[in-house]
């Protein structure tokens, strides 16, 4: 008879993309974080479904991101979008270096504008 380990030690799981860098994907996203390393996100993709969660980010702080950083932008802001959709579904936490969404200038149309990622 084999010993299999139960579920509870299989809660995260690491993915090293080509640069080098590295994110712990939690065990209800790991197929979200899959996607996101064999498919590189683009500026354009990642700028439009950031603003729709509250982010605005600017194309050099997108060059300063690594690519595990990018898919962990990705994953979060696809998750929020489908938690506020009333899906139901496992949300992350904020990226530690995504600042608090919704925090812009006010303007005549708005009560908040998105937050400038800097």
């Amino acid at each position: 008879m084999t010993y299999r380990k139960p579920d509870v030690y299989r809660r995260f799981q690491v993915f090293v993309f080509k640069d080098g860098s590295q994110v712990r994907a939690p065990w209800g996203h790991i197929a979200r974080f899959a996607y996101a390393k064999r498919n590189p996100v683009t500026f354009e993709f990642l700028r439009d479904l950031l603003c729709v969660v509250g982010y605005e980010i600017p194309r050099e702080v997108f060059d300063r991101w690594t690519m595990a950083e990018r898919a962990d932008a990705e994953v979060y802001a696809v998750t929020e979008h489908f938690a506020a959709s009333d899906n139901t579904i496992r949300r992350l936490g904020r990226p530690y270096f995504l600042p608090e969404p919704w925090q812009g200038e006010p303007t005549a149309d708005l009560y908040a504008a998105p937050t400038v990622v800097k």
